[in-house]
């Protein structure tokens, strides 16, 4: 009779143990979606400093840049912006002085 007790009761707790576990594998997808599913459109600083820089690059009025406009200079942004921004800038300068 005691093994029977004991029995079951290992059974309970595996039954229990197993549902936990599945009901944590099933949440970690959809906790991966939330994460991506934020806004797929957003960029690292730097990657943005970055496309900014490059863009900026190819546009010869100074007043014309990015950089230059009103509440956009280097002020208003991140170190991480702005090291992306200055590599970008030479990087895309040496491309087009390349063609």
């Amino acid at each position: 009779m005691l093994i029977k007790t004991h029995t079951r009761s290992l059974e309970y707790c595996f039954a229990g143990l197993s549902t936990f576990i599945l009901t944590i594998l099933a949440l970690i997808p959809q906790m991966q979606i939330q994460v991506q599913g934020e806004d797929p459109n957003t960029k690292l600083p730097y990657e943005s400093g970055y496309d900014h820089g490059c863009n900026d690059s190819g546009i010869s009025d100074f007043s014309d840049r990015y950089i230059n406009q009103p509440e956009r200079g280097p002020s208003f942004h991140t170190d991480e912006f702005m090291r992306g921004y200055d590599a970008g800038y030479n990087a895309c300068s040496l491309l087009q002085g390349t063609n």
